[in-house]
């Protein structure tokens, strides 16, 4: 019997749990979140179609206007609101996110945050924050490196815009356009 136990003893072994895969955004989605921007808060709608190379973000200011964030995958994207008559072109190295674009992120462990479990990593050196619920996988928040916090409300599959809110106004494409070029740069994802 001592030697049973002794080797029952000697064998107990300590198996690490491993850490859950980063999850891989559906091709095609609509997201709404509130944004925190330093204390300045809006709505996000947010519509992602990887097969058709865009991105967009519809940034409803608090009591204000509606910034339009309109990104391609050819690596342009157009800021422009509507009501102003504003438009600004930028030009990013990278294009829009692959849904797989947290391959790769350092896992941080789990976090409560509102009424939700989450898995937590961080990509890029700490240029995202990213919170998914640890039953779903469906993304609960996230933070970029300036402190701008995105709460995600609602998360649908497959739903997207109509083609023509895809295309920045024809002012855009103007060659007076540096008057009407002061639309701050606030994108909501980035790489």
């Amino acid at each position: 019997m001592v030697n049973l136990t002794l080797s029952l003893s000697a064998c107990i072994c300590v198996v690490a749990a491993a850490e859950p895969s980063p999850p891989i955004w559906p091709e095609t989605f609509h997201a709404l979140a509130v944004q925190n921007r330093n204390g300045s808060l809006a709505l996000v709608d947010l519509y992602y179609e990887w097969k058709n190379g865009r991105n967009a973000n519809l940034i409803h200011k608090q009591l204000g206007t509606t910034l339009y964030d309109i990104e391609y995958n050819n690596k342009t994207s157009y800021y422009f609101d509507r009501e102003l008559g504003t438009c600004k072109q930028i030009d990013f190295p990278v294009g829009i996110l692959t849904p797989d674009w947290l391959a790769n992120a350092t896992y941080l462990g789990t976090d409560s945050v509102d009424t939700y479990d989450t898995h937590v990593w961080t990509k890029s050196e700490g240029f995202i924050k990213y919170w998914a619920d640890v039953k779903t996988g469906l993304p609960v928040r996230w933070r970029f490196f300036d402190g701008a916090q995105f709460e995600i409300m609602t998360f649908k599959e497959g739903e997207t815009l109509p083609d023509e809110e895809w295309q920045a106004p024809e002012y855009c494409f103007t060659k007076d356009l540096g008057a009407r070029a002061d639309v701050p740069m606030q994108p909501l994802a980035a790489a």
